[in-house]
């Protein structure tokens, strides 16, 4: 959803989905991220600079224990074989 946009819906509507079926209408609640997504909206700008930087840093952190976890697990030992032996053969440059 973009920001400030709610796609034509009330606020009430935005807050929860309502479903028709046979005649009955029940609503239900917003997801965890409908939530999250709800609150972001409404932030400052300067707030959103700050999540923006927070998200990114998260961001590295996980890829980084990720990679880590690959390489303790020998999931990355084919692909460093790989690198070495085209490293041997003269196929690889300085950066």
């Amino acid at each position: 959803m973009a920001r400030g946009s709610h796609s034509g819906r009330s606020r009430a509507a935005a807050c929860c989905d309502i479903h028709l079926r046979a005649k009955h209408c029940y609503i239900s609640p917003m997801t965890k991220l409908e939530q999250i997504q709800a609150t972001i909206e409404n932030l400052s700008s300067a707030e959103i600079a700050k999540l923006r930087e927070w998200l990114d840093e998260l961001d590295a952190r996980l890829f980084d224990e990720k990679i880590e976890r690959d390489a303790k697990s020998g999931k990355l030992d084919k692909l460093a074989g790989e690198a070495l032996a085209e490293h041997a053969q003269g196929k690889s440059r300085k950066l």
